[in-house]
Parts: C-alpha cells; sequence; structure tokens
C-alpha cells in the first residue's frame, strides 16, 4: 500500500483539532467549582470532554461522508476521492475502530454508534462484530450478528483499495467469528456458519447456508 497522502494526514488532524477545541470550549461553559490546575479536574470532568470530543468526532465525520461519500469502485491513487478515502481510514484507524472493538458498549448502544457512523441496522438487529465503513452496509431487521464477526466493504490489494457496499436481508443468522467481505448480497433467511469466510462478490441467495473458508454453499433450507 502506498503512503498516506500528506494532504489527507493534515486535513484530518485539522478537524481532530477543531473537534477537541470545540468540545473544550462547550465543558468550560459547564458551571464548576473552578479549575485552577489540571490536578483539578475529576474522573467525570475526564469523561465529559471525551464524550463531547467524540459527538463531535461523530458529526465531522458525517458531514465530510455525506459531501463526500465513499463510492463504489477502485479508488485511483491520485485524486480527491484517494484523499477522502484516507481521511476516512484515519478517522476509523484513529477514533472508530477502537471504540468498536472495546467491548465497552452495551449492543444497543454499539447499534446506534454504527448508525451514527452511517451504517443501516433494522429492527431486532444488534451488531456484535465490527462493522468496518458502516455507511456502505446495509443489514435488515431480526438478524443475528454473532460473536467477532467482521464486515468489510473494502479490499486493499498490494496498492489497489477499492470500495463495494454489503447487504444482507432479514432473518439471516451470521455465526460467530465469520467474516463477510466486500460486495457480498446475503437474502433473506439464510446462514452463514461460524468461522466462514465469504469472498468478496459472493451472493447467498433466500434459505442458503455456507459454511467454510472459503465459504460455500452446504444446505438449502426449506422454507
Amino acid at each position: 500500500m502506498k503512503k498516506t497522502k500528506t494532504i489527507s494526514i493534515l486535513i484530518f488532524t485539522s478537524l481532530s483539532l477543531i473537534c477537541a477545541g470545540l468540545s473544550g470550549y462547550l465543558w468550560s461553559l459547564i458551571p464548576r467549582s473552578s479549575i485552577e490546575r489540571w490536578e483539578d479536574i475529576n474522573v467525570l470532568d475526564l469523561v465529559v470532554i471525551s464524550g463531547l470530543f467524540l459527538l463531535f468526532l461523530v458529526l465531522v465525520y458525517r458531514i465530510q461522508m455525506r459531501l463526500f461519500p465513499l463510492k463504489p469502485g477502485v479508488v485511483i491513487y491520485n485524486s480527491m476521492e484517494r484523499v477522502n478515502a484516507e481521511i476516512h481510514m484515519l478517522f476509523s484507524i484513529m477514533y472508530f475502530v477502537p471504540i468498536m472493538r472495546s467491548f465497552l458498549l452495551p449492543l444497543p448502544f454499539l447499534k446506534l454508534f454504527y448508525q451514527l457512523l452511517g451504517a443501516k441496522l433494522g429492527a431486532n438487529t444488534y451488531p456484535s462484530g465490527t462493522l468496518y465503513d458502516p455507511s456502505l452496509i446495509n443489514i435488515g431487521s431480526n438478524t443475528i450478528l454473532g460473536d467477532n464477526c467482521l464486515f468489510s466493504p473494502h479490499v486493499l490489494e498490494t496498492e489497489k483499495l477499492s470500495y463495494a457496499p454489503i447487504s444482507v436481508g432479514n432473518n439471516v443468522m451470521i455465526g460467530m467469528r465469520s467474516i463477510i467481505l466486500s460486495g457480498a448480497i446475503i437474502e433473506d433467511n439464510a446462514i452463514v456458519a461460524a468461522g466462514a469466510l465469504v469472498k468478496k462478490g459472493t451472493h447467498i441467495k433466500a434459505g442458503e447456508v455456507w459454511a467454510g473458508v472459503p465459504a460455500k454453499k452446504v444446505d438449502q433450507i426449506r422454507i
């Protein structure tokens, strides 16, 4: 992979500093006893500052994704699309992925977090895995996402970066530690077994059962 462009790092750093400044300013408006030294800041203050910082990060990130969305297809290195993709990756690596993998958020809050980042998750669907590039993931209702499953709408092959959305229907079972790669389509009532690797561009039809590495059809549910 080619190194990250300097302009991408500068834009990302500037946006991070803006978020830090805004969160610090709002925190300073909260009434409290006088704080004259860093030692006077307590745990609650740190939690409030961190929460405000995360809120502004998500807001700035969503604005960027709204203005410059990730587009399906290969990203040309010497293009503004590549700059946008790198800014997205920096936000993910530095801030969002650590939260996704921390297991600190209860599932309802983790679902809300993914939705704030742009993922489309149906009713009674709660992600207990990692969803990269949330804006490119659409999962229906009553779908089970097993522990430590991984969804990755991006593919990085040597120096070529590309994106393709992942679509999952209703009443689907995604087994624990399974991996769903770029461009996969999984229709209603399908099952992906635990530990399966669904290759990029795979189309799993309604009621099919897939298992293995790479995943292959092993059964058909009679509905």
